[in-house]
């Protein structure tokens, strides 16, 4: 373990795409060679970063050692939604240790909720509450933490507006996806947007055509939907705008290949199964389509203001997060 270091409370390390591009988007904040230990699974971490386990009732004597020597703990991504009880969990027992331990504790690019039980709302309330510093990605979340605390928070951003698209790649000439119209989607809860975007997914055909999936299972749910579907995975958030630059129209559930598509430029079709997914359409002013559509919206592309206003909020909140890492000396 590192000492004085920025711990990170996530689901980091579980070879998800948007996870690690807001781990490595904290980084890119952070001064050169800070040190960096975050909450992860079995997927080997950026560089820079030290690992802790997150899963189980064994992860915690890892964590309060992990609190012993932290200078800042920081929460991201999006957190205490009660889709699961460990989604509430996880999160506000470790921000509740951290304030017992007298750690400044901060959220920084952080979606809340949904929080829909009463359990839930009074688990995320106790570890809010305690909240030094917040600045949040969504005006839903800011209302959520106002509503649950009595507290204003800041209106931040995604982290991932802090990466860039990685143009030293090389593409060869005539890839699969040069044109292609691409889709994403992931496994839920409930099958009705898996089941709109097959219905809609023929409109495409006489196009070239190919899957993104950002996590292993969405390749899987990708095959099974679409049988001989080309599907490509980039290795992390960078290379994901890079292969959407390459595309002529995107579909996606996931948040952050959403994001990707918008920020390529690319007409969209948002298949928004959640609120976040939902709230980031409607920044990016995208017609939000129900799944029991009979067809889907037209494409667009992002909003001009929409891609300005969230390129200034990265900048305010990477100079939020080290004014808060100083101010901790």
């Amino acid at each position: 373990m590192t000492a004085r270091h920025l711990l990170l409370i996530g689901f980091f390390g579980e070879g998800n795409l948007g996870d690690d591009a807001i781990l490595r988007g904290i980084a890119s904040a952070m001064p050169t060679g800070a040190p960096i230990v975050a909450t992860a699974g079995n997927t080997p971490l950026p560089a820079g970063a030290t690992a802790i386990r997150r899963r189980g009732i064994a992860s915690w004597p890892a964590f309060i050692a992990a609190l012993k020597g932290s200078r800042l703990v920081v929460a991201s991504g999006g957190l205490l939604q009660d889709w699961s009880f460990e989604g509430v969990s996880f999160y506000a027992l470790r921000l509740c240790a951290a304030r017992l331990a007298g750690i400044p504790t901060a959220l920084f690019g952080a979606g809340i909720g949904p929080l829909r039980g009463r359990a839930a709302r009074k688990l995320a309330t106790a570890a809010l509450s305690g909240i030094d510093v917040c600045m949040l990605r969504d005006a839903e979340s800011v209302d959520l933490f106002h509503r649950l605390t009595g507290r204003l928070a800041d209106l931040g951003t995604d982290w991932s507006w802090a990466l860039e698209p990685d143009i030293s790649r090389h593409h060869p000439a005539g890839m699969p996806l040069d044109g292609a119209i691409a889709i994403n989607i992931r496994p839920w809860l409930f099958p009705n947007w898996r089941d709109a975007a097959k219905r809609w997914w023929p409109i495409t055909q006489g196009s070239p055509r190919a899957g993104i999936g950002a996590r292993r299972e969405d390749r899987r749910l990708l095959e099974s939907v679409f049988p001989g579907l080309s599907v490509h995975e980039p290795a992390d958030f960078p290379a994901l705008m890079s292969t959407a630059a390459r595309l002529r129209e995107g579909w996606a559930m996931r948040y952050h290949v959403l994001l990707a598509m918008l920020r390529a430029g690319i007409p969209v079709r948002a298949l928004p199964y959640d609120h976040k997914a939902r709230h980031l359409a409607a920044s990016a002013g995208l017609p939000i389509p129900s799944p029991d559509d009979a067809a889907p919206p037209e494409p667009r592309t992002a909003l001009p203001d929409f891609l300005a206003t969230e390129t200034a909020k990265i900048a305010v909140m990477k100079d939020r997060l080290l004014q808060t890492w100083e101010n901790t000396a």
